[in-house]
C-alpha cells in the first residue's frame, strides 16, 4: 500500500485532486512500480467528496496524456464510481457514516451556510421560515440521504446565514437566492424537498 501523501497516487489522494504527471522524474521521492515509467495519470474515483479508488496509467514516454485522453479516463473513473457506490449501497453497513461536507456561498450580497450529506444525484432541502434553520431537520431527513446528496443551506437571515436587519429577507429573496445557488451548482433544473 502506497501511504497517503507519498507518491502520484498518495498526493492525488491526499490533496483531492487528480495527477497528470508528464516527468516522473521530477517528483521528489517518486514511488517507481516499474522502473521505465516516464509519466503518470491517477484519476481518482469518488462519489461527492468520498475517494473509492483510483485509476493508475503509467507510460514509459514523457508527456503522453492528451486532455481528451484524460477525459475518458474520467469517464472510466465515474462510471466505476457508479458501480462500486451501487453494490455498497446494498448493504448499509459499508457505509457507517454518510459523507459531509459544509462551506459557504457568497450569494447576492449575502453569505449563505450550505451543508452537503450523502452520495448521489442532488436534493435541495429547503428549511421553513424566515428565520429558521436546517439544524431542526436533523437528524431526520439525514436518513434520506441514501443514494442521494442532501443539499441543505440556511436561507438568508436563518441559521448561520445570518444578515443586517435592513436586509430584505422576504419570498422572493429567498426564490432569487436560491436562482443562484443552482447556476453555482451547475445544475440545470433543481430536485427539492421541504419541510416548514
Amino acid at each position: 500500500r502506497i501511504p497517503v501523501g507519498q507518491g502520484v497516487c498518495g498526493t492525488a489522494v491526499a490533496t483531492g485532486v487528480d495527477q497528470n504527471v508528464g516527468d516522473v522524474r521530477a517528483v521528489e521521492h517518486y514511488i517507481a512500480c516499474n522502473v521505465f515509467t516516464r509519466s503518470e495519470l491517477v484519476v481518482l474515483i469518488r462519489r461527492g467528496a468520498l475517494i473509492l479508488g483510483q485509476i493508475d496509467v503509467d507510460s514509459d514516454v514523457p508527456d503522453p496524456f492528451s486532455p481528451a485522453e484524460v477525459a475518458e479516463v474520467k469517464k472510466v473513473a465515474d462510471a466505476l464510481a457508479v458501480l462500486l457506490w451501487l453494490t455498497r449501497s446494498r448493504s448499509p453497513s459499508c457505509w457507517p457514516n454518510m459523507p459531509e461536507t459544509t462551506a459557504t456561498r457568497a450569494v447576492r450580497g449575502v453569505t449563505l451556510f450550505e451543508r452537503r450529506v450523502g452520495l448521489g444525484p442532488p436534493v435541495v432541502v429547503l428549511h421553513g421560515g424566515p428565520g429558521a434553520h436546517h439544524d431542526y431537520l436533523l437528524p431526520g431527513f439525514d436518513r434520506i440521504a441514501t443514494g442521494r446528496t442532501l443539499v441543505y443551506y440556511d436561507q438568508r437571515g436563518g441559521g448561520r446565514s445570518p444578515v443586517p436587519r435592513d436586509v430584505p429577507v422576504g419570498w422572493r429573496e429567498q426564490v432569487e437566492d436560491l436562482e443562484v445557488l443552482r447556476t453555482l451548482w451547475g445544475l440545470e433544473r433543481l430536485t427539492l424537498a421541504g419541510y416548514s
